[in-house]
């Protein structure tokens, strides 16, 4: 087992290197966030400590056939090569190799659209900005409190009911909440960040939009999101200049992993900070990857696959079936029944194996590493390749962290926040290219 986790970890360096080149591996980019972070950080060290028998956690307990553990591992090992295996099908649709492409989009300097143009794109994102205001003031009024509150002044259970009944449970429009609120306002800071480095004047929108950002991120009291949005404002920052220095990059994660303790200390009640180190330690390594082995542990045997049953409840109107709970609830409430219908926990964390195996068994397993590592692969491409402007570095950073590769593999098959973030900015591309058009016609 060692020597296999030893050879993804060798060929996971390769793929790296063939995607950035050797001075960009550990560099905050869209790469190194993928493979790094998700894969290896989230993914696979944790997996191999569990399937070595190093680590348990509750989850892993309930898992009584030591071989589901051993085989789990070796799933999740071949998937990471099918997942690199999608990237390079991917590049069969573009010229240039993957590394020459990146280097490149890194040495361009951001190119300006036309005058009024510009203009006319920075006016409607500040509109939509003004609207994501409002979308901040709808959401506390209906949801009535605000759960961030309970991690300074309550425990951790009424924390989670809290964050839980917002997240499942909310009473006002969930597009409001879902996309403009929790989506749209934290891609809009990027690009205010973004426009600032091109024109000082624009700071203080980006001020707003990271006062708004930073309220959306913390509103649920979940930890990660707010990690999220400064860690992609530091790599907003890369793309911009090309190269951030290690001692840099050293102080930027040493500042967030002191964030993350002050918060866990503060979720949790205790000053204990041994325990808050174990806790991170497991939440980063183990956590979320201990529901993939659960999950193959219970699909087929206990529950049926799901097929396309949990993408959406609009999908499961549109074509007549039952809509079911994703294989991430329903892992959830095998482990951790009583809590998890009390409101207490909502979703086990998984990496997108586990909802692919619980989904389409091994079909799931086999094409599903290939068919994502392909739309990521296609689309990173796309946007190395185009113009580098405000908008194309502020949405290829704005994917390091959506991308979902350590989470749901229905992402991937259905998202609607995705979708509908997609329209927006597809409409104002196209009807601000169409007024300005219009606009110099009209002066000929």
């Amino acid at each position: 087992m060692l020597i296999i986790f030893l050879l993804i970890i060798i060929l996971s360096y390769y793929f790296l290197k063939s995607r950035v080149g050797s001075n960009n591996i550990l560099q905050p980019n869209i790469y190194s966030v993928l493979v790094l972070f998700h894969l290896i950080f989230h993914v696979y060290i944790g997996a191999y400590l569990i399937g070595s028998g190093y680590s348990r956690n509750s989850v892993i307990n309930q898992i009584s056939n030591s071989d589901i553990i051993i085989d789990t591992f070796y799933y999740i090992s071949v998937s990471i090569v099918l997942l690199f295996i999608g990237f390079k099908i991917s590049d069969l649709f573009f010229k240039n190799k993957s590394s020459i492409a990146f280097n490149d989009f890194l040495k361009r300097p951001l190119e300006n659209y036309n005058v009024k143009g510009e203009n006319f794109l920075v006016f409607l994102f500040k509109f939509l900005l003004l609207f994501c205001f409002a979308s901040s003031i709808y959401v506390t009024y209906v949801n009535g409190e605000i759960p961030f509150v309970k991690l300074l002044f309550n425990s951790q259970s009424e924390l989670l009911l809290s964050r839980n009944d917002f997240n499942l449970n909310f009473k006002g429009i969930k597009l409001i909440k879902n996309v403009i609120f929790e989506q749209l306002t934290p891609l809009l800071c990027l690009f205010f960040y973004a426009l600032k480095s091109k024109k000082y004047s624009y700071k203080y929108w980006f001020y707003f939009s990271l006062l708004l950002s930073i309220y959306a991120a913390v509103f649920s009291g979940a930890k990660s999101p707010i990690i999220v949005l400064f860690i992609n404002i530091f790599i907003l920052r890369y793309y911009l200049i090309g190269k951030i220095s290690s001692k840099q990059i050293i102080k930027t994660f040493l500042v967030l992993i002191m964030l993350v303790l002050i918060i866990i200390l503060l979720a949790s009640g205790d000053s204990n900070f041994s325990l808050a180190l174990e806790y991170l330690f497991s939440r980063i390594f183990i956590d979320e990857v201990s529901g993939t082995f659960l999950m193959f542990d219970i699909y087929p045997s206990t529950y049926d696959h799901i097929y396309f049953q949990s993408l959406s409840e609009f999908l499961s109107n549109l074509f007549g079936f039952n809509k079911v709970d994703n294989a991430q609830r329903a892992t959830m409430l095998y482990a951790f029944g009583e809590r998890a219908e009390s409101g207490l926990f909502n979703q086990l964390s998984t990496y997108f194996l586990g909802e692919a195996w619980a989904n389409f068994g091994f079909y799931g397993v086999i094409v599903g590493p290939i068919y994502i590592g392909f739309i990521l692969g296609f689309f990173i491409n796309l946007i190395l390749r185009a113009k580098k402007t405000f908008l194309s570095v502020s949405v290829l950073t704005y994917f390091s962290f959506s991308s979902s590769i350590s989470s749901q593999f229905n992402n991937y098959i259905y998202n609607s926040n995705i979708i509908i973030i997609s329209l927006i900015m597809i409409l104002i591309l196209i009807y601000s290219n169409l007024t300005i058009r219009s606009y110099f016609l009209e002066k000929k």
